[in-house]
């Protein structure tokens, strides 16, 4: 058995309203790239997607997944560079970027009496001129040259891999969900001492550390008098503990860890703590184990 699938189609989204009436009394001041005008006249952004798909059942139970994908996103929301007749430069809110996505995605999901599993893989490139509708605008402002290409989005993530695998009867039943994925971008920048310092590097030039985490479901069912029932149920995130680093620090790449000059510490003054707890911040790591557990009655 198996079936093949191919779709096609056009979606519209309009802007924030942020972008239609930002300063909306048209006040410019007096210093360049000192403010962003919103647009009334703006588009809608349009989106063109295309995917094509099979599903094969290989044996009874065993079912696999391959898809296709490709998106074209038009008008998406960009900032122009007007100069008044007194030559100064302010921003405004226009349709002018563009970008693309493209994937492969790959799932088996098997079920075997009381076991049930699926793993799902993706394949993703995520392209475009610019990586908000502000980043022109800013690095005129900052003297710096503009994207003449395309580059990595800041939601671009190579690999994703999803996979659960679980085990129910009629009073319990458990599963174990687990989450891998290749890091996103983040803008590596060189020390100001550095050669590098002196060239302007393209956006989302490196990408940060892989990400994994497990996450446990369970429950478990106690009869009563006539249909009434009480369910514990269990569940637990991120069960291994896994301290996945969500911000990065722009030069080294990693969390909590920074190139530290013997000048940086000199400089520090503090009664009540050290330079390196300044460097040392949780919020940089994802959330640590979390359990639940909760008690409910059915009838």
């Amino acid at each position: 058995q198996a079936k093949l699938h191919f779709s096609y189609g056009h979606f519209f989204q309009m802007p924030d309203a942020y972008a239609l009436y930002n300063n909306h009394n048209f006040i410019i001041p007096e210093a360049n790239f000192a403010t962003t005008l919103g647009n009334p006249q703006l588009e809608p952004e349009k989106s063109v997607k295309y995917e094509v798909g099979l599903w094969q059942e290989l044996i009874d139970g065993l079912g696999l997944n391959v898809a296709l994908y490709y998106t074209d996103v038009y008008n998406l929301l960009s900032t122009a560079i007007i100069t008044t007749y007194d030559d100064v430069r302010y921003g405004l809110y226009t349709n002018k970027d563009y970008g693309n996505r493209k994937g492969l995605e790959v799932g088996i999901d098997a079920t075997f009496s009381r076991f049930y599993g699926s793993v799902n893989y993706t394949l993703q490139y995520t392209r475009g001129n610019a990586d908000n509708p502000t980043q022109t605008f800013t690095r005129a402002g900052n003297s710096m040259d503009p994207i003449a290409r395309l580059i990595p989005l800041s939601w671009d993530q190579r690999h994703t891999l999803n996979a659960t695998v679980g085990y129910n009867t009629r009073k319990y039943g458990m599963n174990l969900t687990g989450y891998y994925n290749s890091g996103t971008t983040f803008t590596w920048t060189p020390l100001t001492d550095s050669r590098l310092a002196l060239v302007n590097l393209y956006p989302n030039n490196a990408y940060k550390p892989a990400n994994f985490s497990v996450d446990f479901n369970g429950h478990y069912e106690i009869p009563l008098r006539g249909s009434y029932k009480m369910r514990l149920s269990m569940l637990i995130y991120n069960l291994f503990d896994a301290k996945n680093e969500l911000v990065v620090d722009s030069t080294t790449g990693r969390a909590n860890q920074q190139i530290v000059r013997e000048t940086d510490l000199l400089l520090h003054r503090s009664d009540f703590n050290t330079y390196y707890d300044r460097i040392n911040n949780p919020a940089n790591l994802s959330a640590p184990r979390e359990i639940k557990i909760s008690l409910g009655f059915y009838f």
